[in-house]
């Protein structure tokens, strides 16, 4: 239960991030490819994805 409440946050950060940054062309595959790698080591609540 903890690490789906971890991946839930996790999710919600994406979107929220994502959303905030729509109209800036953030390029979204590397985004998510860069959340999938850190959620891979369970830090993804811990680490801010870096562009």
């Amino acid at each position: 239960m903890k690490n789906s409440k971890k991946h839930l946050f996790g999710i919600v950060f994406v979107v929220k991030y994502w959303k905030m940054n729509k109209k800036k062309n953030i390029d979204w595959k590397r985004m998510n490819a860069q959340y999938q790698a850190s959620r891979k080591r369970g830090e993804a609540n811990e680490k801010i994805p870096e562009f």
